[in-house]
């Protein structure tokens, strides 16, 4: 990969210029799967030959951790969208910094980011946009805010990235935007760092006392209430006396501390205390992946979560919803379980009685999982095609169409 990178850093400063590259961050709770995703993206990009600086807030839980990494970073008080004290500072940097590109990751950064790009005169911004799934688009009602935020794609993006085909299709025919506004491109997994054969077993198991030889569910994101940790909490419950030597974790952090109290003291109140585990927040996410013999996502909505392309990757069966992007990498019956929303309890638990029954059928599912991603979802074939589509935003060459071999097409 090194020396991929070394060819490419060439080619880019040799043959087309490297680009000036701003990712803007207002998320201030715990660190996500789309921030870990654009921290991977810039590391690679930056590897590639291009500079990547970061705009976040001071008081993220994402700056600690660029900085520590050695990242450009800029920290901005990110306040309301039309707060003069974050949009003309912000502003100011991208004329100074000369800024090709503005990738935004969520909503309110793409608010933000799209009048300082208009003032300054400068720079394109490119939207990721998390659609609604087709479960949620029939709650869009055509009110005055459906209408001032499809002016605002349209008129401060350049362009707007969805990671699924469902994504896209809801955005067109929800009246959001025009095809041609629209680009799909799917998020990657480093299948280097992802790797179960390269990945040590054992210390996570050990670290929270759990027995070598027992079974492990684990449920990877947020704690919140649309992401169904009491569902499996609720499921845990039902299959105790089936599966007594089963543990469940519960890994991530909260975004609202009233949700984690109820949390704790349903898994009081049911007498879960010992297998089922509050990890709290971790970037270790392939270790606690290697300990793992099935992952639950029950979410209510999502784009396509870059946990479930992270969990076949390490060969692991996922049981999730029928939200978003995920019907195109989760296949029911073959990689894992699809559950329709709203998510029914007992077919949770008949799904995940399955799984931690037939140990034979998880590594199945696991291979087919891990096929699925080195073919579609390599975070290398992702980088590409984020610096195709920078390039053809500004109207120039890139380094694929000079030098061919690079893309990886």
């Amino acid at each position: 990969m090194r020396r991929e990178r070394g060819v490419a850093a060439f080619y880019i400063g040799f043959f087309v210029r490297p680009l000036n590259i701003l990712i803007a961050n207002n998320w201030r709770y715990n660190i996500g799967g789309v921030e870990l995703w654009a921290d991977r993206l810039a590391a690679d990009l930056r590897g590639r030959g291009h500079r990547v600086a970061f705009v976040v807030r001071r008081d993220s839980k994402l700056y600690p951790k660029l900085i520590a990494d050695g990242a450009e970073v800029h920290a901005f008080p990110m306040r309301g969208d039309m707060d003069p004290r974050t949009v003309i500072p912000l502003a100011r940097l991208i004329r100074r910094k000369r800024l090709d590109i503005i990738l935004t990751l969520r909503e309110r950064d793409f608010r933000l980011a799209g009048l300082a790009a208009k003032l300054a005169f400068r720079g394109r911004v490119v939207a990721r946009m998390r659609a609604v799934s087709g479960h949620d688009q029939s709650q869009h009602k055509r009110n005055f805010q459906f209408y001032r935020q499809r002016w605002r794609y349209n008129y401060f993006a350049a362009k707007v990235i969805t990671n699924s085909a469902r994504g896209k299709r809801d955005l067109v025919e929800g009246g959001w935007l025009a095809a041609d506004r629209v680009e799909m491109l799917r998020n990657g997994v480093d299948l280097t760092v992802f790797d179960p054969d390269r990945v040590p077993r054992g210390a996570v198991k050990k670290e929270f006392g759990i027995p070598a030889d027992a079974p492990v569910v684990s449920l990877i994101a947020r704690l919140s209430e649309g992401k169904g940790q009491l569902l499996l909490a609720e499921a845990a419950c039902r299959l105790r006396e089936r599966h007594p030597n089963a543990f469940f974790l519960l890994v991530g952090g909260p975004t609202r501390q009233k949700f984690l109290q109820t949390l704790r003291e349903f898994i009081q109140e049911a007498g879960l205390r010992e297998r089922l585990i509050l990890t709290g927040f971790r970037t270790d996410v392939a270790r606690i992946l290697a300990d793992t013999d099935a992952v639950v996502l029950p979410s209510v909505a999502e784009g396509l979560p870059n946990v479930v392309l992270e969990a076949m990757a390490m060969r692991r069966p996922v049981i999730a919803t029928d939200v978003g992007g995920t019907e195109e990498v989760v296949e029911d019956g073959v990689n894992g379980f699809l559950l329709p929303v709203p998510v029914s309890g007992p077919l949770l638990c008949e799904k995940l009685d399955f799984l931690l029954a037939h140990p034979a059928e998880r590594e199945r599912m696991g291979r087919m999982g891990r096929a699925v991603v080195e073919r579609e979802f390599d975070l290398r074939r992702s980088v590409e095609r984020y610096e195709e589509l920078f390039y053809r935003v500004l109207g120039e060459p890139c380094a694929g169409e000079r030098a061919p071999g690079l893309s990886g097409r």
